[in-house]
Parts: C-alpha cells; structure tokens; sequence
C-alpha cells in the first residue's frame, strides 16, 4: 500500500499543469517521507533479532519456573523426614510460595514503571537465585519457608511481569503460547528431574544447586536480551497506547470476571495437578508407577495445548477459539467420568490437558486488549493473584471433600468448576 500511495502523490508530476490537478507534494515533503519509511522499515527489521531472541530468553526463564514449582512435590517426603515435621506443617511451603506471588504480583505495576523490562528481566531471576542458593545450605526449616516466599516473589515477578509484556507484542496468542508452553514442559521436567537427583543418591540440596548454576545462566540471558527496555522505553511505549481508554467501571468489571475466570482455571488446573494421581490409585486401583504417568501425561497435554492451539486461537480468535477450547474440555472431562479403562484414562487426561493449555494466556490476552499498558499491568497482576488463591484453596477443599465423601467425586468437581470456567468466559468475552 505505501508503495501505490507513493505512485500516485508522484503521477501529477508527468501531466501538464492545467490547473486541475491538485498541487504536489513539495520535494522536501516527499524526500523527508522517504527518509522517514526508510527508518521505520529500517528500525522494524533490525528489531526483528532482538525480539526473537527476547522470546527465547522470557521461553527460558519460564521453563525454569515450571521446573522450581513442580519439583517440590517429589521432595516432600524428604524433607518430612529430613525436618522431622507432618504433612500440615510441610504444607505450609506451598503458603509461602503462592504468599510470595501474590505481593509481586501486588507490585509489578510500579516495579515496570520504575525499572522498565530490564528490571522484571534482573530482579526476578536474582530473587529466584537466592532461594536456591538459601535452600542449597540446608537451612532450618523457618528459612526454608522464607526461601520458597522469596522464590515465590521471583516467579510471581517474572510470571504477571512477562506475560504482560507478551500480551502487547505481535502474533501475541503465539508468544504466549510459547511461553506458557514452556513452563508446561518444565512441569513436567522438574518431578522427573528432582526423582533423578535422589535416586542417584544426592541429598535434595544438591537439586538446588544445579538450579542456582541454571538461574546464573537465565539472568545473564534476560539481562542481555531486555538490557534496552529501560525506563525511558517504558514510558514511551506507555504513551504510544493511552489512546486506548475504557471507563473506570468497565475495567473494574473486566477484572473482576477475569479474576473469576482465573481462580477457577487455576483451580481445575490445581486438582489435576495435586490430586489425579491419588484418584487413580484409590478409585481406579492403578499402582504408584502408573498413576504417576496421569499427572505427567496431564502437562504434556497442556505443553501441547500451549504451544500448537496459539497459531489456532490466532487464526479464529479469542473469543471464538476459547469457547470451543472450555466446551470440548467438559465433554472429555464426562468421558474421563465415565470410561474406567486405565489407558484410556490417561489418553483422556492428556487430551484435556491439551484444550485447557491455552486458557491462562489468552485470557491475559483478551484482558490486556481492552486496556492501555498501564493499566494492563495492574489488571493482569491482580487477575493473577487472585488464580493464585484459587490454586491454593482448591486442592485443599478436595482433600477436605474427599475425607468426608471420597476421592471418587473428583471428576464431578472438576466438571464443576469447569461448567463455572465457561459461563464466566462468556461474560468475559462479551464484557470485553
């Protein structure tokens, strides 16, 4: 189009001036434009590299992450044993960890406008190196408490801060998909990866210490690759999009059902996560080997999900996309009810893996659509903190249900708060 445009200002020139054509386009207007497209094009394709290479790193850091918060699981009953404490007080790990996102969560706004990128891209690695390095010690276990808080700041920094500063790149739904695959995959890397650590005969210190050495490699990466997004970027950015403007009741409304919509993904998310693989074993009678593959093909399922459905949800939309995404979910979730086959069980639960991946970031995607970045920022912290809680308190409510009534009810709480998923997406999606 620029092309045609220019051809056309240029036409008048090679006709006689009669009089009735318009003036043209002084050559000092034309050469400033020219000069002006030749920057722009210029600066579009040297920026290309660095946000490739941008990606690859947020890619990175996100992986580590899934791999920290997964891993602690297989280490429960060593450090149980290895702090002489019980299940409620080894519990209170999880607390301290979802306390920590909350408060950057909480933060992250005013962090980006003081810090720019390049502050999210160096704090929060720096928080994360120092609970490994703290828990590499063996501390006591109050330190240890203290040790998943700050590792919990770092990846509620990393996590709200970067899927904020994807939300607003081109191809976003792809970016995040990326993203968020990638924290999947690392879900699924770090039980394997800490079961591997002791059954070569290390104590679990020696799996944060390899993660401390990982995390010296993610801060220089994200350093380097957001080194330029300072400050003064930042708020050059933020001006280029104040023209989008909502209502002060609009936006309260857009997060408040986006918080719902979070804390009750999260929460579905949570249960398949903390609690299938004690299903299979009491309900459908699997052993330990076995039932450990559900929680497993589960994130595999959302590694997948995450990753392909974004060129998917990009093609036919949000809206549209997510809503067949909520729908299929449930009927797989019916069919997990009812089929009792032990690998059919597990096909079932990858395949809904699969369609919930792509829930948590194109709902940060529509969220931060509707809103300038500013605002974003803060919108998308507390939508997710508010998920947060609802990871946090589900699993817990289902262990509370399940001594009274059983493990055998699970799949109808999660159809459930499935059902609750969708009709809040709805209002979402026609909020937005």
């Amino acid at each position: 189009m620029p092309l045609a445009q220019s051809s056309a200002e240029r036409q008048p020139l090679l006709l006689p001036d009669d009089g009735t054509q318009n003036p043209s386009p002084s050559s000092d207007d034309t050469s400033s434009r020219r000069v002006d497209d030749h920057e722009d094009t210029q600066h579009d394709v040297m920026s290309v590299p660095r946000d490739h290479f941008q990606v690859l790193a947020v890619m990175f850091c996100f992986f580590l992450s899934g791999v920290h918060v997964t891993a602690i699981g297989t280490f429960l009953p060593t450090l149980e044993n290895f702090y002489n404490i019980n299940d409620s007080t080894a519990a209170l790990m999880f607390s301290a960890g979802v306390a920590g996102y909350i408060t950057t969560c909480l933060l992250m706004p005013k962090v980006v406008s003081l810090t720019g990128w390049r502050g999210i891209s160096l704090i929060a690695p720096m928080l994360y190196l120092a609970s490994d390095v703290l828990l590499s010690t063996g501390p006591p276990y109050p330190v240890v408490l203290a040790s998943y808080f700050v590792g919990g700041l770092g990846y509620g920094l990393s996590d709200s801060g970067f899927c904020s500063w994807a939300s607003k790149r081109p191809y976003a739904n792809v970016v995040q998909g990326l993203m968020h695959g990638s924290f999947a995959v690392g879900s699924i890397v770090g039980p394997l990866a800490s079961y591997a650590v002791l059954e070569h005969g290390f104590e679990w210190v020696a799996f944060y210490r390899i993660m401390a050495i990982l995390i010296c490699g993610e801060l220089i990466v994200l350093g380097l690759a957001f080194w330029k997004e300072n400050p003064c970027a930042f708020r050059m950015t933020q001006q280029r999009q104040q023209q989008l403007k909502v209502a002060g009741m609009t936006q309260a409304r857009l997060v408040l059902v986006c918080s719902i919509f979070y804390f009750s993904y999260i929460a579905v998310e949570a249960i398949y996560t903390d609690w299938v693989i004690t299903y299979m074993q009491r309900v459908r009678y699997v052993k330990l080997a076995t039932a450990s593959l559900s929680s497993s093909i589960f994130w595999i399922g959302m590694a997948l999900g995450r990753t392909l459905l974004g060129l998917v949800t990009e093609y036919f939309g949000v809206k549209v996309s997510v809503t067949a995404y909520i729908i299929l979910s449930i009927c797989l979730q019916v069919a997990f009810r009812l089929v009792q086959s032990v690998p059919g069980s597990l096909a079932l639960l990858g395949t809904i893996g699969f369609f919930l991946g792509p829930m948590f970031p194109s709902g940060l995607l529509l969220l931060s659509s509707t809103l300038p970045l500013q605002q974003a920022l803060g919108a998308i912290s507390a939508a997710s903190a508010v998920g947060q809680v609802g990871g946090g308190l589900a699993p817990l409510l289902l262990g509370l249900m399940a001594d009274t009534l059983g493990m055998k009810h699970l799949p109808d709480v999660v159809v459930g708060l499935t059902l609750l998923l969708l009709v809040f997406w709805l209002i979402f999606a026609r909020c937005a």
